[in-house]
């Protein structure tokens, strides 16, 4: 962490128990991911298979849902 940048962790904490999000959420302060992957836009989805690999970048609900259940066991 950069001095002088305040800590995201707990502002994500807060944002997952907020919206009772189950998911882990990834914080990108230097943009590493975002250049890896392509992306121009905050926030961003992002879909990581259970082996760690990329899955998906879905932009709607039922897509993100249909993606969701593919992956599921």
């Amino acid at each position: 962490m950069q001095e002088g940048v305040p800590d995201p962790f707990p502002k994500l904490k807060e944002f997952r128990k907020k919206h009772q999000l189950t998911y882990p959420i990834l914080s990108d302060e230097n943009g590493i991911v975002m250049q890896k992957f392509g992306f121009i836009a905050l926030p961003t989805l992002l879909i990581i298979d259970k082996n760690g690999k990329y899955a998906a970048h879905p932009a709607t609900v039922p897509e993100i849902v249909a993606k969701l259940q593919k992956l599921a066991p």
